[in-house]
Formats: structure tokens, C-alpha cells, sequence
């Protein structure tokens, strides 16, 4: 498991750029779950969504955009938003909903967390993060 949350060797400016984008993205996902978090199971009046996948999502948010800005577990946080944001996505074009719109219901925003969240999980959290100070390989005591 250690090896898994270990973050992988980057180019140096890398790690700020990954730290910046995961940051930034995480800090949203936090800041768009806080509504839903006065009903988690109910708080897309009109859907017939199961309670279970309204609660996955809010706190889903919640807990992986949190884990992503702070870049801690961050392959589980970033499977969690991953998830999270392409049921987003998917139930948009479902609706029929546009990629833009300055009204009503559009899937740009879930599309691009969906985009960071595949990025940092193929790439990592970078050397800023909380994976960083906790999982890296310690330098090896001579003998």
C-alpha cells in the first residue's frame, strides 16, 4: 500500500504545477459539496437518484476534495472524484444539458474535475503533498 501512495519522480517544476491544479480543484469540490451537506440524501429535488448515491456524492466531495487539495491518499481520493464527477457528467448528457450554459444545468465543471481527477491519478499527488511527507522512500542508513 505504501508503494501505491508513494508519489512517483517528476521534473521539479511539475510538483508545484501538480500542487497548484489539485489544490485549487480540491478547495472547489469542498467548497460545492457544503450545500448539499444540509440534506445529503435528498439534495437534488425532482431526481430519482437512490439516497445512497446522493450521499456518495456530497460526501464524496466532501472527503475527496479534501484528500486531493491536501494531497493525502490521493490515488483513493482521486478514484473518488473520479467517480463522482462522471456520474456528473454522465447524468448532464443524460439530461440532454449543454457543455456550457449560463443557466440551467451544464457539465463543463464536472468535466474538468473529472480531468484533474485522472491527471493527479496518473501522475500523482507531486512531492507537495501530505503522500509526500508520509509514504516517501527514506534516504537508507549506511551500514
Amino acid at each position: 500500500m505504501k508503494t501505491l501512495l508513494r508519489p512517483r519522480p517528476l521534473p521539479a517544476a511539475t510538483h508545484l504545477s501538480i500542487a497548484a491544479l489539485r489544490i485549487a480543484a480540491g478547495v472547489a469540490l469542498v467548497h460545492h459539496s457544503l450545500p448539499k451537506l444540509d440534506n445529503p440524501t435528498a439534495w437534488m429535488p425532482g431526481e430519482t437518484f437512490p439516497s445512497w448515491a446522493l450521499a456518495f456524492a456530497a460526501y464524496g466531495e466532501l472527503l475527496g476534495g479534501a484528500a486531493l487539495a491536501l494531497g493525502l491518499a490521493t490515488p483513493i481520493a482521486a478514484l473518488v472524484v473520479l467517480g463522482v464527477m462522471a456520474g456528473a457528467v454522465y447524468h448532464h448528457v443524460g439530461n440532454g444539458d449543454p457543455f456550457v450554459a449560463t443557466k440551467g444545468g451544464a457539465y463543463e465543471l464536472a468535466s474538468l474535475h473529472l480531468g484533474i481527477a485522472f491527471l493527479v491519478l496518473t501522475t500523482g499527488p507531486g512531492a507537495i503533498s501530505l503522500d509526500q511527507l508520509l509514504f516517501a522512500r527514506k534516504p537508507s542508513k549506511p551500514d
